[in-house]
């Protein structure tokens, strides 16, 4: 009886270790970080809007940034990521992530009244904005190609975005009197207005990231660095900054399994 005890208990440490043995080379083959993190956006062209030469077949987008300046905005980032090991040093990232970025134009009221060399009108028109600002709610699913060395890791991809949330706030330049009555000192205010749409964008934003890792109180976390640029066009780039925390790791450590 005893023999046959000490048998059983020898199956299972056997059995305990080749279980673990196995999913810990699965967790080695297969990730999940968990990404949160904030973007700064800045430009490379300058923040000034020239104006383009006016054609009247153009869309009114086209023109409607003229002669305004852009704002730099600060974002922020939140999703998964899946990670894929190839070897020891490669690896491909993909993911579900939401981004929320911000666009912003100013103009002066100056710049408004030189641009148009007509009276101000009592109700809103585009020509007049003194402000547009964009807040955009992106969910967009990461592509990336990453190099780990010791505890550096570098990633290089794209963003790509299927679909998206747009809400637009318009600051306009209004007469609050009758222009004829007051040609000379119109007493002039301001106008809001909000405008909420769906997209479908299917955008692709170039990324380059890098990552370094970390232990703390036995959990790996990995702050990250990144840069990418925004939409085609806009001059426009982004800096990140954030930490991806890998998921299956520091549950195994934390319940005591070792890589």
């Amino acid at each position: 009886m005893k023999k046959f005890s000490l048998l059983y208990i020898l199956c299972l440490i056997h059995l305990s270790s080749s279980g673990q043995d196995s999913i810990n080379a699965s967790s080695k083959k297969f990730q999940i970080y968990f990404q949160a993190g904030l973007d700064i956006k800045l430009f490379y062209g300058g923040r000034y809007v020239k104006p383009t030469k006016d054609n009247y077949n153009d869309p009114i987008d086209k023109h409607i940034y003229e002669r305004s300046e852009k704002a730099p905005t600060v974002g922020i980032n939140t999703g998964f990521l899946f990670e894929l090991k190839f070897s020891r040093h490669w690896a491909m990232n993909s993911g579900i992530l939401y981004y929320f970025r911000k666009d912003v134009y100013k103009r002066s009221q100056d710049t408004v009244l030189a641009n148009n060399y007509s009276n101000v009108p009592r109700s809103q028109n585009i020509n007049y904005a003194l402000k547009i600002d964009y807040s955009n709610h992106f969910l967009e699913v990461p592509l990336f190609l990453n190099y780990r060395l010791k505890k550096f890791t570098i990633s290089a991809g794209v963003y790509f975005v299927p679909i998206s949330y747009r809400s637009a706030e318009y600051t306009y330049l209004i007469s609050l009197k009758n222009s004829a009555e007051y040609p000379y000192s119109p007493i002039l205010g301001t106008s809001g207005k909000t405008v909420k749409d769906y997209q479908l964008p299917l955008l692709f934003f170039p990324v380059v990231q890098a990552w370094y890792r970390v232990m703390i109180r036995k959990s790996e976390v990995d702050p990250f660095l990144g840069l990418f640029f925004g939409t085609k066009g806009e001059k426009d780039f982004y800096i990140q900054a954030g930490i991806n925390v890998p998921l299956i790791d520091n549950h195994f450590r934390k319940s005591g399994t070792r890589r």
